[in-house]
């Protein structure tokens, strides 16, 4: 599972997904705007199920603005929901860490939908993530105050 939490740091793998196509999700985050201890609750419908033991699909979502500030705020983030069914609605809060606020700006943020192979009981699990799609893409905006 470490594979997969690690999958947006891997350049340009975000655009190949986009190519790939999977049916869409509207993604709604609440608040569209805040100060930079706000904490942004992003949603969605999943298209598909989730979290199969065994092999199957997770959602995993990304946020960052587009430059950093030197490591004195946040300026990216990522969450992988809990398991859900088709049809459920996905509920992900980001928000910045205990010792750090938001940097003060636009995020750009997607839902990514990566699937893995299934593992067979006793014996070794392939850990190539396999394929990984943006499914859905959203925005919230950083005030300052």
């Amino acid at each position: 599972m470490i594979a997969v939490l690690g999958i947006a740091g891997i350049p340009g793998i975000s655009g190949v997904a986009e190519a790939v196509g999977l049916p869409t999700v509207h993604v709604s985050v609440t608040p569209a705007s805040g100060p930079a201890t706000t904490h942004f609750r992003v949603s969605f419908k999943a298209a598909q199920a989730t979290g199969s033991i065994g092999g199957g699909n997770i959602y995993r979502i990304t946020a960052s603005r587009s430059s950093s500030a030197g490591g004195k705020c946040v300026s990216s983030t990522a969450a992988v929901p809990p398991p859900a069914l088709a049809g459920a609605t996905v509920r992900v809060t980001l928000a910045p860490s205990a010792h750090r606020r938001w940097c003060v700006g636009t995020f750009q943020g997607e839902v990514l939908s990566v699937g893995f192979p299934p593992c067979v009981v006793g014996q070794a699990c392939v850990t190539v993530v396999t394929p990984v799609r943006v499914v859905g893409k959203f925005t919230f905006h950083v005030t300052r105050g």
